[in-house]
């Protein structure tokens, strides 16, 4: 469903900061999830925005590798292609705060809370990732489909893993780390909670190296091909 343009952790800069998109080629629209440091480079590479006449950002947090693009996204879109990107995040005034930090101009992107986008049904979850930064996963609706994206987070969230459980989500996007700490999910956490009868319904991101990549795939959890404009 969603292609992702870079799957690794702040540590695993060479396989891309993890960033996934929808492109909604009836609406002209492109849905982006997450846009670190070094994801503005491959999105140009890949020609991601030919033929795209609206774009949506949807950000999970502030660290870096998540958003670090942010900025030069929307210069570009603003000078190069005369758009005004959409940027959906839950903490409004943090989010301004931090663009206008980068000498962004408020009137270069439209910023939304997700109960105020009317085109895109969304819902997000309050994630526990780093008590200085709000973190935030998303359950959301694309092309008829339910989807969950995790974005960083400790917790698996309750609601969308039940929904996996009964039939109701379609995807379900999330992290995994091999490394134990309280900012991530750890894989074996994910292999407890989530059964093998649930997995192909999961792809993990988000990885810290390859053994982390073989574990989630020796597990049955889908791994993300990365996007290519020849695809």
């Amino acid at each position: 469903m969603l292609k992702f343009l870079g799957m690794g952790s702040c540590f695993n800069p060479t396989i891309g900061y993890t960033s996934a998109f929808y492109r909604d080629k009836e609406a002209k629209r492109i849905y982006v999830f997450d846009i670190g440091g070094n994801i503005f480079e491959r999105m140009i590479a890949n020609n991601l925005f030919n033929g795209v006449e609206k774009v949506t950002i949807v950000i999970t947090h502030g660290h870096s590798d998540h958003v670090g693009s942010l900025s030069d996204t929307i210069f570009y879109l603003n000078i190069a292609l005369r758009i005004v990107p959409d940027i959906i995040y839950p903490n409004k005034s943090y989010m301004r705060g931090r663009l206008r930090d980068e000498a962004v101009h408020d009137d270069e992107y439209h910023l939304l809370a997700p109960n105020e986008c009317q085109y895109f049904k969304i819902k997000e979850y309050r994630q526990v990732h780093n008590d200085l930064i709000e973190a935030y996963g998303y359950l959301f609706e694309l092309d008829g489909k339910n989807i969950y994206y995790s974005g960083d987070t400790h917790r698996i969230q309750k609601e969308p893993l039940k929904m996996l459980v009964d039939g109701r989500l379609d995807y379900m996007y999330h992290e995994v780390t091999k490394y134990h700490n309280l900012a991530h999910t750890h894989i074996w956490n994910l292999k407890e909670r989530i059964k093998p009868r649930f997995r192909h319904k999961v792809t993990c991101m988000h990885f810290d190296d390859d053994e982390v990549i073989e574990m989630a795939r020796e597990a049955g959890f889908n791994i993300p091909k990365l996007y290519s404009k020849a695809d």
